[in-house]
C-alpha cells in the first residue's frame, strides 16, 4: 500500500502538468507520450476507475510515514504532491470470472 501512494496523485485534476510537469517528465514522456495533455487522458482512466469502483484506493500515508518505513520515492512524492493521510477506499465492484489464465497482484 505505501508503494502505490501514485494512486491519489493520478487522480487530481492537472496531475501530468502540475508541479513543473514532474509526473509528465518523470514517467509519460520516457513512456512515449508526447504531451502532458496526452499523458493526463491516460491518467483519467484511474479516476473512472476509482470513481466506479473497480479499484480500491489505497490508504494515503504522510511523506514522514513512507520515508520513515523506507519507500523514499514515495515520500517524495507525497512531499511534492501533498494529500492528507486517509484510510483509501474499498473496491465496490467484483472482478467477475475471468476466462483467460491471469494475475492481479495487489497488496503490501
Amino acid at each position: 500500500q505505501m508503494a502505490s501512494q501514485y494512486f491519489s496523485i493520478f487522480e487530481l485534476a492537472d496531475s501530468a502538468s502540475s508541479h513543473a510537469y514532474a509526473l509528465f517528465l518523470t514517467l509519460g514522456k520516457p513512456s512515449g507520450f508526447v504531451s502532458a495533455r496526452d499523458f493526463q487522458k491516460a491518467l483519467w482512466w484511474y479516476s473512472g476507475a476509482f470513481e466506479v469502483g473497480v479499484l480500491p484506493m489505497p490508504p494515503v500515508f504522510s511523506g514522514g510515514e513512507l520515508w520513515n518505513s523506507g519507500f523514499r520515492e514515495a515520500a517524495a512524492l507525497r512531499t511534492l504532491f501533498g494529500g492528507e493521510p486517509s484510510p483509501g477506499r474499498p473496491q465496490k465492484i467484483a472482478t467477475g470470472k475471468v476466462e483467460m489464465p491471469s494475475l492481479f497482484v495487489c497488496g503490501s
